[in-house]
């Protein structure tokens, strides 16, 4: 991450960390930039421990604990394979069907 120091304005690429102060220490000219104003305010959307975003499942996706673990179900059935598995049996049909006229009767059998 890189940003720039309050003080001298100049960019803080790898600048050193200080546990004590929780801040970044600018190279150029000491000032300790305080980790807490990098971050800003909490969206809305962040619980407040941790700071994870609560992201909706995707469609089909279930969660549920079950005898205390947790069991993740998907669907994986859609309609579109139905249409899929109809194209495909008439693709190789006429391939079946494309070569026999090449090669004749007497090739397949």
């Amino acid at each position: 991450m890189s940003t720039n120091c309050a003080k001298c304005k100049k960019t803080m690429d790898a600048a050193p960390y200080s546990k004590e102060h929780n801040a970044l220490v600018c190279g150029h000219c000491g000032y300790l930039l305080r980790i807490e104003t990098l971050r800003g305010k909490k969206g809305a959307d962040q619980q407040e421990s941790g700071g994870r975003l609560q992201v909706p499942l995707p469609k089909g996706v279930t969660l549920s604990g079950e005898k205390g673990a947790l069991v993740i179900r998907t669907r994986w059935f859609e309609k579109s394979y139905l249409i899929l598995a109809l194209f495909t049996l008439l693709f190789d049909g006429a391939l079946a069907l494309w070569y026999t006229s090449l090669f004749g009767l007497d090739a397949v059998g």
